[in-house]
This record gives structure tokens, sequence and C-alpha cells, in this order.
């Protein structure tokens, strides 16, 4: 399982065949468009490193107001020994006067994943010890599906690909390539039902069903270098699946917000050639620690293993009343919280117990 691929599973599911013959290099044979967006998908899955350019809008309106949100963000990842850092600046009109800024790192000592992040002048550390353990459980949750978004590219990942023509971009002569994912409901269904999110969106009148088939219809626009057959660029307009899955959870415009844009777009540059880097000394050196959010050697124990019993598993999911548990008073909920921060799920199973 690579790690590339779970960073990037909600960003991209990548990619199928398409009738149209795209050149390569120099004396190299004609590529479809399939193959040119497989080598693409394989060159970014198998990297070492990389580096990312990202940008989002998200524009909102409702009751004759207009709020907007920009992020600007540059992303580096290290598979080996696992590191990333991402600066971003966070725009919100005409809400705040300042950009909000921040600076996220991840490094690894002495083989555990240590978390170090700055904003609004706060800085902390959180280790991560148990937290190839999560992933090995949500996997194992997910089933089919976790599986699917690391597998290898197969054609029936997507339900259209289109071949839209060359441009320049970043200095580089790149194809533009427009392709419309296919959803894998049944696949989607089953984790909402391990998770038992379900029932819990049904209570609430949600179908998942219709929650999920939002989905369809997402579109990617692919930038990929004509040379190399890499990534250059990834442009997704989300407008459309916003608005349908706030349809299919009753949150229509005249009740609720209207989604003017909601846009995305990723820059990929720097494929194996990003050089190592480390936290910001300024950060290391007044960073207030957290503690380890997992706990040495049992998955979600918030705190460490001496503090309350906290810990996430499936037995815990299962035995709580989410619904309630939402609905409670946050001053009740205090009660169940330390001054550490550390969480007792054990006594919330006790006070909001599953039906």
């Amino acid at each position: 399982m690579k790690k590339i691929a779970l960073i990037l599973t909600v960003l991209m599911i990548l990619s199928a065949g398409a009738a149209f013959a795209l050149p390569g290099e120099a004396d190299a044979p004609m590529l479809t468009t399939y193959e040119v967006v497989a080598a693409a998908d394989q060159q970014l899955n198998e990297a070492e490193s990389f580096e990312m350019d990202l940008m989002l809008v998200l524009a909102m309106s409702a009751e004759g107001e207009n709020v907007a949100a920009n992020i600007d963000a540059n992303m580096k990842f290290i598979l080996d020994p696992l590191a990333f850092a991402m600066v971003f600046d966070m725009a919100i009109v005409p809400e705040l006067d300042e950009a909000i800024s921040a600076e996220i790192y991840l490094r690894t000592e002495d083989g555990v994943p240590v978390i170090y992040a700055e904003a609004q002048d706060e800085v902390i550390r959180m280790s991560l010890e148990g937290l190839e353990e999560l992933i090995a459980m949500l996997s194992s949750e997910m089933g089919d599906l976790f599986e699917a978004e690391t597998a290898p590219v197969s054609p029936e990942d997507y339900d259209r690909m289109a071949f839209m023509g060359e441009t320049t971009l970043n200095g580089k002569t790149v194809y533009i390539i427009e392709a419309e994912p296919s959803i894998p409901v049944k696949e989607m269904q089953d984790v909402f039902s391990a998770m038992g999110l379900d029932d819990m969106y049904s209570e609430l009148g949600i179908s998942t069903s219709a929650f999920i088939s939002a989905y369809e219809g997402m579109t990617f626009t692919y930038y990929i270098d004509r040379a190399t057959h890499q990534y250059v660029r990834m442009e997704m307009d989300l407008t459309g699946i916003m608005r349908n899955m706030m349809a299919s959870m009753g949150l229509t415009d005249e009740v609720y917000v209207s989604i003017d844009q909601y846009s995305v777009v990723i820059d990929i540059k720097d494929i194996n050639k990003v050089k190592p880097f480390d936290v910001p000394k300024r950060i290391l050196n007044n960073a207030e620690d957290m503690g380890d959010l997992f706990g040495a050697g049992d998955i979600g124990v918030i705190g460490g293993a001496d503090g309350p019993t906290a810990v996430i598993t499936e037995e815990y999911f299962d035995q709580i009343d989410w619904e309630a548990l939402m609905e409670a008073d946050e001053a009740a909920l205090e009660a169940y919280v330390d001054a550490d921060g550390n969480i007792d799920y054990a006594a919330l199973a006790e006070a909001y117990p599953a039906l």
C-alpha cells in the first residue's frame, strides 16, 4: 500500500482508456489517452517525493450575503524517511480582514511520525505512534473501496475520457485530458454500512445512496507533460457535486446556502526531485508538546496509555449513540474530557449507549 495513494485518494481517481492516439517522445510508439494517464498515474504513485501547489476557491451565498474562502497552499512529500510540509494562507471574505496563515510539518523521530503545526501564534507538537495501526484498521473497515483506491489503474475507473488538445503550461507542452471517474457506489455503500453511517443518516432523513450518487458526473481535467508523461496540473470543478450533496441532505438553496463555486487546482512538480527538508527551528524550539494522539501501541488512546480509556475501536464505535452525542449539551460533554484533552470513550459509551 503506497502512502502517496492515501494522500491523494480524495483528490484523484485515475484513469481509463480512450480512442485517441497521442504522440510520445521522438521515435516512441503512439499512445492512447488511457495509456498517457496510466503512465502519469504510475509515476506519481511510485514517486519517492514530489511537490504540489494547491489553490481552492469556495464561494457561498445566503440571504443576500456572499462569503468566499480562498486557500493557497504549498505541499512537499518525501516517503523515506516519511516527511511532509504544508504552508498555506486562507482568506475569508468579507468575514476576516487578514488571511489566516499556517504551517504544518510531519517528520520521523526515532521511527515515530510527529506533527508540528504553527497557526495564529500557537505552536504545537503531537506524535502519531499509532498511525500505521489506525490506517490498517481503516483499510479493514473500507474493504474493497480501500483496495480499489490503492490498486493499479484499470479501464473501469472512468465513465468517460476525452483528449482536448495541447497547450503550454508552466514552461511545458502538455496534453489536456478531460475525464469523468466511475463512482464505486456499492463499495462506498458497504463502507457506510460497516461504519454505521447508513443508520445514522437514515434517522436524519438522509438517503446514503443519494448522498453517494451526488459524486456522479464529477469531472477532472488533467494536464500531462508531453515529453515525460508526468502530471503537471489537475483541475476539479466540484460545484455541482457540493450542490448535489446538499440536496441529498435536504439542504436546498431556499433553506440553507447556495454554493456558487467550489474549485480545486493542483500543480504537481519536482517528482522525485524534492530535497530533504526539516521543521524550522523557530517551530521546533517553541512547540508545546501535546503528547501522543494515539498512544503507544494502542489505537486511539488520546494522551497515552496511562490516561483515560480512550480507545476508538470498532467496539466503542458501535457502543456509542453518536446521534445522541451530537445533540448533547456541550457543557455536559466536558465531564468526559480531562484537563489535558484526554477523552474517556468508555464512559461516553455508558452515558450514550447505542440502541
